[in-house]
Parts: C-alpha cells; sequence; structure tokens
C-alpha cells in the first residue's frame, strides 16, 4: 500500500499523524483523495473519523506552479489567520487544521468558526479541486455550548441565599436538573472527542491528564479565593456570633483539613461532612472519577460499546433507585453514582445521534418541541421519579441540537450565547466566591447598622432585602456580576493552564519516526 503513494505526498499524509499506529489507515485515506483528483477513481467522502487527512488547496504539480501559488503564498503571509491555517511543504499547501481554506476568501470573510463534523467532499473550484467540509462542518457543537452556558446561569441562579418568591415553590428544586444536563453532555462530547482515540492504556492515561487539565486548575484557583475570603473575616473579625445564619471564619463549612479532599476531588465522598468549601465542586469531583471509568470502558469494550453503555446506564439507574427512589438529587456518596447513570446515558446518545438526523423542514419543528419541553420538565414535575426519565429527555435533546440542522440552532451561534458557552465552567465554580463575599457583606452592615437583612426559609439562612421583587432582582444582579469575573478566569486560568496540559499531552504523544516514514520523506 505504501508504494501506491509517492513520497513527497506521503510526507504530507505523515505530517498529519498524531500516532505511528495510524499510518495504514490514514494513507488509505489519503490514496482515495490522490485517485479523485487525478481522475482515476470517482470523487469519494472521506469519513467523519478522519477529517482533513489530505487537505490540499493545489492537488497537481502543474496547478500548483506559477502566479497562481505565489499569489496564495503572498495572501498566506498577508492575512495572519490564513498563515495560522496552514504550512508549505515544497510547492504544495496542506491544511494543519480543520478550516476551509479559499484562494480569495481571506480578505473578505472570517474564519469559519467550529460546528459539528460532517462529511467531506471534493469541490471544483477556480484552480483545482478542495476538500471541503459539510455544512456541519467542523469540530465543536455550538448549540450545546450555548445550553450550557444557560445550564450554568441557572445553577447559579438556584444557589442564590436571597428570599425571593421562587424559593418556595414547588418546582424550584427541579432547577437541579441542570446539573445532569452537565453529565449528559459530558458522556456525549467526551465520546465525540475521544472515542478513537482510547484504544490503548497510555491514551487511556493520557486522557487523563487531559482531565487533570481541564478540570482541576480551575477547581483549585477558586479553592484558594475562598481560603482567601476566609481568611480575610478571620483578620477581620468582621463575624459576629450574634447576626443570624453568620458562621465563623473556617467553621463547619470550611474546616481547613476539608482542603485536602477538596484538591484530591475526594469531597463527595462523605470524608468529613456533607457541605463544604465550593460545594457546587462536588459534580466536578464525580465527574473527574467517572469519566476515568468511562474511559476504561471505552477501552475494554471494543465493538460492544453502545450495548456496554445502555447497561452501564441502566445498572446505576437501579442503584441510584434502590438508595434514592422518591428523588435523583443525590450527592454525597452516591453522587457519583448518579454521575455514572448521566454520563453513559449521554454515550449512549451519541451512538444513537444519527437516528435523529432530520431535514431543515423537521429539524425546526424538533427543537422547538425540544426547546418547550425542558422548561416543562423543570416547572411541571416535583423533585421526584420523574428525575430519572428526565435525563432521557436531555439526552434526546442533547443528540437532536448536536446536528444544528434548525432554526433554534441557528441562533445560538451568536456571539453572545457562545460566549457563556465558553464561560460556562467558569460560571459554575465562580459563583459561590461571590455569594460569600455577599453574604459577609450583608452580615457586616447587619452588625454595624442593627437592621434584620436575613430570614429563616426552612432550614436555610436567607437574605432578605425587605421585598420579593427586591430579592429577586438582587438574585439576578449577582448573577450577572459573575458574568464579567468568569470571563477574566476563563481567560487567566483555565485557557493558558489548559494550553500547558496540552504542550506536555503532545510531548508525550510525539513517537519516533518510522524507519520507512524516514527513507520516504523528500530530501
Amino acid at each position: 500500500m505504501l508504494r501506491e503513494l509517492d513520497p513527497e505526498v506521503f510526507f504530507q499524509v505523515h505530517h498529519h499523524l498524531d500516532r505511528a499506529e495510524r499510518v495504514e489507515a490514514v494513507v488509505e485515506q489519503a490514496i482515495i483523495v490522490r485517485k479523485a483528483v487525478d481522475g482515476t477513481g470517482e470523487p469519494a467522502m472521506l469519513g467523519q473519523n478522519r477529517p482533513d487527512v489530505l487537505s490540499r488547496r493545489h492537488c497537481s504539480t502543474s496547478l500548483c506552479a506559477g502566479p497562481a501559488l505565489e499569489r496564495y503564498k503572498s495572501e498566506i503571509k498577508r492575512y495572519p489567520r490564513c498563515r495560522r491555517s496552514a504550512e508549505y511543504y515544497g510547492d504544495h499547501l496542506v491544511s494543519t487544521r480543520n478550516r476551509r481554506i479559499r484562494h480569495r476568501s481571506c480578505a473578505s470573510r472570517r474564519e469559519p468558526r467550529p460546528g459539528i463534523p460532517g462529511p467531506d467532499r471534493f469541490v471544483r473550484e477556480r484552480h483545482g479541486w478542495q476538500v471541503m467540509r459539510g455544512r456541519e462542518g467542523s469540530d465543536r457543537f455550538e448549540a450545546l455550548d450555548a445550553g450550557r452556558g444557560v445550564c450554568a446561569l441557572t445553577v447559579a441562579f438556584f444557589h442564590m441565599p436571597l428570599a425571593h418568591p421562587w424559593q418556595q415553590q414547588a418546582w424550584f428544586p427541579n432547577l437541579q436538573l441542570c446539573v445532569d444536563v452537565f453529565f449528559v453532555l459530558s458522556g456525549f462530547v467526551l465520546l465525540h472527542a475521544y472515542g478513537d482515540r482510547l484504544a490503548t492504556g497510555r491514551q487511556v492515561l493520557r486522557f487523563g491528564l487531559m482531565r487533570v487539565g481541564r478540570l482541576w486548575p480551575l477547581h483549585a484557583a477558586t479553592l484558594g479565593l475562598l481560603v482567601l475570603i476566609e481568611g480575610v473575616r478571620f483578620l477581620s473579625l468582621s463575624h459576629h456570633a450574634g447576626t443570624p445564619g453568620a458562621t465563623p471564619p473556617f467553621g463547619p463549612e470550611h474546616r481547613p483539613v476539608e482542603i485536602v479532599t477538596h484538591l484530591l476531588f475526594l469531597q463527595n465522598f462523605r470524608t468529613f461532612g456533607e457541605y463544604s468549601w465550593n460545594f457546587p465542586s462536588w459534580s466536578i469531583a464525580v465527574e473527574f472519577w467517572a469519566s476515568l471509568v468511562l474511559a476504561a470502558t471505552v477501552m475494554a469494550a471494543g465493538p460492544w460499546r453502545r450495548l456496554v453503555f445502555a447497561g452501564f446506564a441502566g445498572a446505576s439507574a437501579l442503584a441510584l433507585w434502590w438508595v434514592s427512589p422518591r428523588t435523583l438529587f443525590v450527592i454525597q456518596n452516591f453522587g457519583i453514582v448518579r454521575c455514572l447513570f448521566d454520563l453513559f446515558l449521554g454515550c449512549l446518545a451519541y451512538t444513537l445521534r444519527d437516528a435523529l438526523r432530520l431535514p431543515r423542514r423537521l429539524a425546526t419543528p424538533a427543537e422547538l418541541l425540544a426547546l418547550l419541553a425542558l422548561p416543562a420538565l423543570v416547572l411541571l414535575s416535583s423533585p421526584g421519579p420523574l428525575g430519572y426519565g428526565a435525563s432521557l429527555v436531555f439526552a434526546a435533546a442533547i443528540a437532536l441540537f448536536s446536528h444544528q440542522g434548525g432554526a433554534v440552532s441557528d441562533l445560538t451561534r451568536a456571539r453572545a450565547p457562545q460566549r457563556l458557552g465558553q464561560w460556562s465552567f467558569s460560571l459554575y465554580l465562580l459563583h459561590l466566591p461571590v455569594i460569600q463575599v455577599f453574604v459577609t457583606a450583608v452580615h457586616a452592615v447587619e452588625a454595624r447598622t442593627g437592621l434584620a437583612l436575613t430570614a429563616v426559609l426552612g432550614h436555610e439562612h436567607l437574605v432578605d432585602l425587605g421585598s420579593g421583587p427586591a430579592n429577586l432582582a438582587a438574585a439576578a444582579a449577582l448573577v450577572a456580576l459573575t458574568v464579567p469575573l468568569a470571563a477574566l478566569t476563563h481567560r487567566v486560568v483555565e485557557r493558558p493552564s489548559l494550553a500547558w496540559f496540552k504542550r506536555v499531552d503532545a510531548g508525550l504523544a510525539a513517537p519516533a519516526a518510522p524507519a520507512a516514514v524516514a527513507a520516504l520523506a523528500p530530501r
């Protein structure tokens, strides 16, 4: 097979390999490309799992020479966005990212944003064949990113300790279902991103490293911020034992010894107490361990993935039903079982997503129906057994929106929803430090002025500003304040730390070039 490809093209293909064991598979795709562009075969469809194996602006030597190539080279140098998207080897241009490269588009059109991987096709252009992406054409699920941002805002609002009228509504605890949306979505996206890259133990270890890089840095940063807030409270003596709802610094919910369990993602296993420090991070901890179980399962399941995913989801649901038949909202000890149920449900939805690929005329009504069904689950159901069925609805909705075929998905591509999706992880972990600062300030005002600004609702001490609308507005304002702070932590903490872990992973992934490849490389 290797002899069918000339050395120069083989060198270009080898440039795209991230593992030596994929040489044969990628070369097969490259041969299809060569036959298609040389007229020796029919224009073929590249598989979804092999995007941009050989994406070349000019595919024959005769078309790569002369003024056309020089003009294109000058455009590459002139417009940085294009320069990042391509590299030259000899007289050939090879795409190094999943982007469309057009001859005249760099100056007049923005670089296409990522979307969903779809089938490639060959498009005849003015200067030769080019491998183009389909309508659903790149790496990210933009509609799902926007949904993640909305869920993060919802969870932040749910945790706001203000005595607004919604606190007493029967449906209000159902906002916790957004955490299950996160779990289902994580399973869906993780299988999409790593499903074909978890074949060996080494790849599973690299997957674990990247999960640490994605989850731990921001978790540690927000935990450190809470420790700093408690230290300021201790030094300023702003706590007052006589103030209703006030707790002493480093009290039962902020014991120093529990910092270690948080840093090790062990806070969910009832090591010390029910809630402590940044308590929403319980879901981050269980997702980390559950994702490792998922990676090992994908490696071992082989061609039986769908059956194994269904079995794991069913077994987890039965375990949860045995522990808590009345509600899905299990956190301590069995929170990881809840996460496994949702995570494998998301994986199962990914394997079945093609069944929900609808034409445009049907996709828009289906998306509108799903958009109405999701809040209906929250508003109409009590926090009971229906939560188990809600996860099934979430999985189906995620599979539907992943195709981005309707008008609702088009709306999610706007700048604001996409930004919220990018900042969703920071929103989720940062809103509790914002709450802690707000509550500390309220208690300080109470101590200084004698005003009663807290109320007891059930077993909770909530801030009461005098009226329900005022409390509701204050809760919304705190959520809005969290958004720019989340954008800052995303830029300062998330992105640099993830980039560093990616560099470490790239160093672990770089294999030595096989002797056959080295011999075929052009001199």
